[in-house]
């Protein structure tokens, strides 16, 4: 029996709210394996929707030039050029050799300047699977695999980690996400771990606005390298005494 003559019975004993709910509930089925289909290529349509690429270029070094890219996730983008330049002319002196922990790495970008600088070794800690992929894909294809690496992990749990807890490292960069008070705790469990060497360094990256809003513990500020909205607090162990003095203002 069609849709029409079943309308048709209908309309003798209903009244007109029946009648429109069933006109409705029929158009409604007619209409279910349309819109079934429309969902599936909306679907397929966002799935191969070409994903934005974030790209750098390494500054100085043994990789200089080298074009390092990373899927844009919407959470992290990499440093500006001129400010990456500026942060890391300042560790040039104490990159050679050093042992490197990037936390909260992002994009990777840090991680890949500091082993073209002559970092020894170069970890980054980053929770976003797509990004430790890609940013250990390119140490592969640059040959660096043996002194770089990303490792998916929550930070603070990391730095709890046994192997890593005790396993101390020259210098600590730490560059979270802005007004959520991550620097406070990193530098709580960095100092209760003992992670950092006794004549190492910590940069914290953050927001100028945040400044006298961080709990800086006991640590040594050594100096804070203002970049427009963007300040790298210089931090040093509170007990090392050879590195008091060793910096100069900004």
């Amino acid at each position: 029996m069609s849709h029409s003559s079943d309308i048709k019975k209908h309309f003798i004993c209903q009244t007109w709210q029946q009648k429109t709910l069933y006109i409705l509930s029929t158009i409604y089925t007619d209409l279910l394996p349309l819109i079934a289909k429309v969902r599936y290529y909306e679907l397929v349509m966002k799935k191969n929707q070409k994903r934005k690429i974030l790209e750098f270029s390494v500054i100085s070094g043994f990789l200089k030039g080298k074009k390092i890219s990373a899927p844009d996730l919407g959470v992290t983008r990499p440093p500006l050029s001129r400010i990456r330049k500026s942060i890391f002319d300042f560790l040039n002196p104490y990159l050679v050799d050093a042992k490197y922990l990037d936390l909260f790495t992002g994009t990777g970008s840090y991680l890949f300047e500091a082993v073209s600088r002559g970092a020894s070794s170069a970890v980054g800690v980053e929770l976003e699977p797509e990004l430790v992929k890609v940013i250990n894909k390119q140490a592969t294809e640059l040959s660096i695999s043996d002194k770089l690496k990303a490792v998916r992990a929550n930070v603070f749990e990391y730095i709890k980690q046994p192997g890593n807890s005790g396993n101390k490292v020259d210098i600590i960069m730490i560059a979270p996400p802005q007004y959520k008070q991550m620097i406070d705790k990193t530098l709580l469990l960095l100092k209760e771990y003992e992670c950092l060497n006794s004549n190492g360094i910590i940069l914290a990256q953050h927001d100028s606005s945040e400044t006298k809003k961080i709990n800086w513990l006991n640590f040594k500020i050594e100096q804070q390298r203002k970049y427009g909205n963007t300040t790298f607090t210089v931090l040093s162990n509170p007990f090392d005494e050879k590195k008091a003095g060793n910096y100069s203002p900004a």
